[in-house]
């Protein structure tokens, strides 16, 4: 939000420019699969109740839904966040800015969340090189996995951030923790058998 609070008053530079072209699609495409995940969550807690249209419930799944193909569905989005990183080098702005960002926590309870981001951003790093030069099919076949990457792991800066902010808040901390010992960096190796495998599903679960 800050981001783009600067770009709308032009007083963004170009540093943070690159890292909003990259997060607004990143941003949509993860909130988007997010909100539809604790909608379910939240009727399934209810019970049978939550199934009726009277408690409201169900229309915040049918809103949630429609949240990841109103705003651009989740495999476009992708291939716009990798749009932005093959016309200038956003994800070396990113990389660079959440290791500066988690640089300068000072919480010691912290560090074992700071060094599972940071091993996150390595296997990003790794990745982008590894898909630099195995193509664009590669590229694009692995493009969501790689956007989800990417947000789990800026997500997990911002709630180390947060929690290294409010200092004693025991709450922050755990919810950091907790975030940080997931799979922050889901990545696909979309080599040429991954991509066969996929299409012999496809053409195995759709009758010609």
């Amino acid at each position: 939000m800050e981001l783009l609070g600067k770009e709308e008053c032009g007083v963004a530079n170009e540093s943070e420019l690159k890292l909003l072209r990259l997060l607004i699609p990143v941003a949509k495409l993860y909130s988007a699969k997010q909100a539809i995940a604790v909608a379910s969550e939240a009727l399934e807690a209810f019970g049978g109740a939550g199934y009726l249209e009277d408690t409201g419930l169900p229309r915040l799944l049918r809103d949630a839904q429609v949240l990841s193909i109103w705003e651009g569905t989740t495999n476009i989005l992708s291939l716009d966040a990798l749009r932005a990183i093959e016309r200038s080098d956003v994800l070396g702005e990113w990389l660079s800015d959440v290791r500066r960002r988690l640089g300068g926590v000072k919480r010691p309870g912290l560090s074992p969340c700071i060094e599972q981001t940071l091993s996150a951003l390595l296997r990003i790093e790794q990745y982008a090189a590894r898909a630099g030069k195995a193509g664009a099919e590669f590229q694009q076949a692995g493009a969501r996995g790689f956007a989800y990457a990417i947000a789990r792991t800026e997500a997990a800066a911002l709630l180390v951030e947060h929690a290294d902010a409010l200092n004693d808040d025991a709450v922050a901390v755990t919810s950091a923790s907790r975030w940080c010992a997931r799979e922050l960096a889901p990545l696909v190796e979309a080599d040429a058998e991954h991509r066969e495998g996929s299409q012999f599903v496809v053409r195995t679960a759709i009758p010609e």
